[in-house]
């Protein structure tokens, strides 16, 4: 048994898999005990009151396509990947999470609700600690999590960092990048690495970058054996049928150039904003982006986020946090949404 999956929990991959009900699109079915009758209202075209297939193939089949992965798993969002990981390799009070501050908070609930041990290495301005984190590792961390780009700071770890930690974690614990935002950065993903580095997973979605937060699409990227164990706590039909119909439709060819073409504009809406921000009374300064939104150095976080009320708009303060005082990350909207923030922000 190769290291990767002997640090799994024992018990997860012994788990013989779920067999659901034998799926066939073709035949009727009379084996699932589903409604005859369509819901009022119903705008899909398979019908809600049938189940949707257990693992939605032509998902996985379209996602690793756009990937240029020969395999993956779909979960809800990224938010199921991070559950489903910390399920399969952590241990209530035994096992360890390392995570790298201030990073999405999942990471840290998950493996809370969970009953495992987190372990945290703050951020430094521009990456991660990367010292720091290796001397962080013990016989009880089964995985890292590296968010990059980085939600909410911004910031792109770099392959050498991560490539450092690879190499400490080496037959120790998984290294999970987060991806989520990678479509917004200036460098490709790391997929590429996939093949030398197993103990690398990482994590997309297509709540961002393809305008399908509501859908709850996401995808664990990650060594075939890795896949296994982590199907063995993915519960079947957890993806709707109008998710499913969805996401097929954004995914194609027209759909995947539409996506890439708001791309662009939303990275050229980023740098405007951010420059036209650049002399606000309201702000000490603006950080880097390469993400679809800014990390603002506010004068005061709490009266920012009540003038941009005013106008009309919510953003996002991180003042609460130690590390992160007076922060607050805005997203990037449409031209309208972010002219109404900049002549909101542009006078005292």
């Amino acid at each position: 048994m190769n290291w990767w999956i002997e640090r799994a929990r024992p018990e997860i991959v012994n788990l013989p898999a779920y067999k659901p009900a034998v799926w066939n699109n073709a035949l009727v079915r009379l084996n699932a005990n589903e409604n005859p009758f369509k819901p009022q209202g119903d705008p899909t075209q398979r019908g809600l009151n049938h189940y949707p297939e257990p693992y939605p193939s032509q998902v996985e089949s379209m996602l690793a396509a756009l990937y240029g992965v020969p395999e993956l798993v779909v979960t809800r969002g990224a938010d199921e990947a991070i559950d489903i990981l910390i399920r399969a390799y952590v241990r209530a009070a035994i096992d360890e999470v390392l995570i790298c501050p201030p990073t999405f908070a999942m990471y840290h609930y998950a493996t809370a609700v969970q009953g495992g041990i987190t372990r945290e290495v703050p951020l430094t301005e521009r990456s991660c600690d990367v010292a720091g984190v290796v001397n962080a590792l013990t016989d009880h961390t089964k995985l890292i999590f590296l968010c990059s780009p980085n939600n909410p700071t911004g910031i792109r770890i770099p392959w050498s960092d991560i490539q450092a930690i690879l190499t400490a974690a080496q037959g120790r614990a998984l290294v999970v990048v987060d991806e989520a935002y990678v479509d917004f950065a200036d460098d490709p993903p790391l997929t590429h690495h996939l093949s030398a580095y197993p103990g690398l997973v990482l994590l997309r979605t297509l709540s961002k970058s393809y305008s399908l937060a509501g859908a709850r699409c996401g995808a664990v990227l990650a060594h075939p054996s890795i896949l296994a164990v982590l199907k063995r706590v993915l519960p079947p039909y957890s993806m709707s049928i109008g998710s499913i119909e969805a996401i097929s439709a954004a995914l194609t060819l027209e759909g995947v150039r539409v996506a890439h073409e708001r791309l662009g504009i939303i990275k050229a809406e980023r740098e405007r904003v951010r420059q036209a921000l650049h002399d606000s009374p309201w702000i000490h300064s603006i950080g880097p982006s390469e993400t679809n939104f800014l990390w603002v150095h506010a004068v005061d976080a709490e009266r920012l986020c009540e003038r941009a009320a005013q106008a009309g708009l919510l953003i996002r303060s991180f003042a609460h946090l130690p590390q992160t005082p007076q922060r607050v990350r805005i997203s990037i909207g449409s031209v309208d949404q972010n002219n109404l923030l900049i002549e909101a922000l542009r006078h005292g």
